[in-house]
């Protein structure tokens, strides 16, 4: 890793209240691409001052919102220079950002990718110069990252199934039919949630009937879910692995007259418990975007210091964060981790 500055140093120096500017982002030849979606988020001016850049998969969808806010907040508290990148859930946007903020000579880059398909690419080129990189939720696309910061989709996935099943047990007139709404193909740990809650379903005597991808877009899920219920229309309880398809779900499911419908999803957005307190959803899984978000900056402030983060899959470089189901009433009805 790369060291202009003396980093461990740095951190001695900081005073407590940063003061934050927002400017329109660099347009010179080496940032072409990102003039309209790059903040440049100055701090006081430090002798040994830090310079991240953070890529964000959307600021349309309040999981993200979180995230985005929790690793602002920590940088402005400690003084560090935040080049921030909006991907509109556009890969090729992604794409270009990532490398613009890379050109602009950055000390590490933090990215949570709307396409880890192409986040390999986006490694070598950090790696070219000796940037570190952390990649935070969705997947790292099998990029040689240093470090990836997830959730234990799992866990989560099996939650969510076991709960929903405890649901199901208190209503002996309910099909044994259920649904999947999935993300993009590309997204490798929200499959796993996916997976793992179909593997407990099925082995609880259920079948899944209908499986569509819907790519984390609420109003393709209502789509989706619409043509769903047509060809199966005793479905029981459908599954979206995140919010915003969980929600287009509902709102087709109540459009058809369908309320007995059980409706999960996973991230745990205001919007989401809104809809469980208001009976149009069942659940939700929270994922802690904002714990992610700083442990995101805190982990490429770690490798900068050339120090070893504490991985709990060291042999893949993960590091997972715990969640919460919410269940009936928008309570929290569980714990992971």
């Amino acid at each position: 890793m790369r060291h202009k500055k003396n980093h461990r140093k740095f951190f001695t120096f900081l005073s407590a209240g940063a003061l934050l500017l927002l400017v329109p982002g660099c347009s010179d030849p080496g940032t072409a691409g990102v003039t309209k979606s790059v903040i440049q988020e100055i701090t006081p001016a430090s002798p040994n001052g830090i310079n991240v850049g953070w890529s964000v998969y959307t600021l349309e969808n309040d999981f993200f919102k979180r995230m985005d806010k929790s690793l602002k907040e920590d940088a402005g508290s400690l003084g560090i220079t935040l080049l921030t990148h909006n991907q509109n859930n556009d890969p090729e946007e992604m794409l270009r950002g990532c490398k613009s903020l890379i050109a602009q000579d950055i000390d590490a880059l933090v990215v949570s990718p709307c396409y880890p398909g192409y986040m390999e690419e986006i490694v070598d080129l950090s790696h070219e110069k000796n940037i570190p990189i952390v990649i935070v939720d969705i997947g790292d696309g099998g990029s040689d990252k240093d470090a990836l910061i997830v959730s234990d989709c799992t866990a989560g996935g099996e939650t969510v199934a076991e709960y929903a099943l405890s649901l199901l047990k208190d209503n002996p007139d309910h099909t044994k039919e259920m649904a999947v709404l999935k993300c993009e193909s590309s997204a490798v740990y929200a499959k796993r949630r996916g997976d793992a809650l179909i593997s407990k379903v099925t082995d609880a005597g259920y079948k899944i009937s209908a499986v569509e991808y819907a790519n984390s877009d609420e109003d393709l899920a209502y789509t989706k879910t619409k043509k769903m219920i047509l060809y199966h229309p005793d479905i029981t309880a459908l599954f979206a692995e995140n919010d915003p398809m969980a929600l287009g779900a509902s709102r087709a499911l109540k459009e058809a007259g369908k309320k007995d419908v059980l409706v999960f999803g996973f991230d745990g957005s205001q919007q989401a418990v809104n809809a469980i307190v208001e009976g149009d959803m069942s659940g939700t899984m929270l994922q802690d975007s904002e714990k992610m978000g700083r442990l995101g900056l805190e982990t490429a402030l770690q490798l900068l210091n050339e120090e070893v983060p504490a991985f709990d899959e060291p042999e893949n470089k993960v590091i997972y964060t715990g969640g919460y189901l919410i269940g009936k009433d928008g309570e929290m009805v569980h714990k992971n981790k």
